[in-house]
């Protein structure tokens, strides 16, 4: 993923929008919302045109928007130096540790899941935030 990482950062300094923020600026968060849930949208319709008519054209747009919604999810995480790759890998992880599909084809949470632990990740985003190293204990509540 480190590849698709720099295309998308050297994409956000081309356009101008942030990289690295310390924090979660609102008005910034609310604007990488719209921008992910749009492009989810528009995953959805090409999508549906692709289960109404199977095509090279309908596959092609669903590739693009499959490729828009990647680049909005990294954007995002880059955006606020949010470590993608390593939570990304944590939640696979714990992903591998559940039961085969159910009938709505979605894997379930069996007796042998593990919960995806992303504290040290967090730890890290919110100790550089803070300027110093918090406690793995200390969840930032205060």
């Amino acid at each position: 993923m480190k590849d698709e990482i720099k295309l998308v950062r050297d994409f956000q300094e081309k356009v101008k929008s942030p990289l690295d923020l310390k924090g979660m600026d609102s008005k910034v968060l609310e604007t990488r919302m719209k921008i992910l849930i749009e492009e989810v949208k528009e995953l959805a319709d090409a999508s549906e045109g692709c289960s109404k008519a199977f095509n090279v054209v309908t596959v092609a747009h669903m590739l693009k928007e499959l490729g828009d919604v990647q680049c909005a999810v990294i954007g995002f995480a880059e955006t606020f130096g949010l470590p993608l790759t390593d939570s990304f890998n944590e939640v696979m992880k714990s992903n591998m540790t559940k039961d085969p599909t159910n009938e709505t084809g979605k894997a379930i949470k069996g007796e042998g899941y593990v919960e995806a632990n992303l504290i040290p990740e967090a730890v890290k985003v919110v100790s550089r935030v803070r300027g110093f190293l918090i406690d793995s204990g200390d969840y930032g509540l205060d």
